[in-house]
């Protein structure tokens, strides 16, 4: 009962409201900064992933191929679930690893999507590499038409 209260509330917020135009508008942003408690994020993927992806989309478990989540090297190979969320934010060392998982088109979807777990404990070197990435690529989508969302 408490998930189905979680995801109404998700639902029924301003922020999920924005969003949601944004996607029916064909507007998404480049990068979707959302903080949640961390009961709150699963429930908030499971809403978002689908509908960010193709509406008929089924994403099983988070996992999809334009779907890459960024974790601790102690969490690898990471695949989401209420009762595992990683607990360290990810080093320097995965964040400039999975980089190049962004850099290829997308598989499937339209986008592809990275999603940054304990993403306020983030190194300052590790924010700062993914700080320069995004800045890249928005300019790089500016110019080509590429589109990576983050979460």
């Amino acid at each position: 009962m408490a998930e189905l209260d979680m995801k109404n509330e998700i639902l029924n917020s301003p922020t999920w409201h924005d969003i949601e135009t944004s996607i029916s508008s064909g507007s998404l942003p480049q990068s979707i900064g959302v903080i949640l408690p961390q009961n709150a994020q699963y429930d908030f993927l499971e809403l978002f992933l689908p509908r960010v992806l193709g509406g008929n989309l089924s994403v099983e478990n988070l996992t999809h191929p334009d779907v890459i989540h960024l974790v601790h090297e102690d969490d690898e190979p990471f695949t989401p679930s209420k009762k595992k969320m990683p607990k360290k934010a990810a080093s320097i060392g995965n964040c400039r690893k999975i980089l190049a998982e962004l850099s290829i088109n997308p598989i499937s979807a339209s986008c592809r999507i990275c999603v940054i777990w304990n993403a306020e404990r983030l190194l300052k070197p590790a924010a700062n590499s993914l700080l320069c990435f995004f800045w890249l690529m928005n300019c790089r989508t500016a110019l080509s038409g590429w589109k990576i969302a983050a979460v």
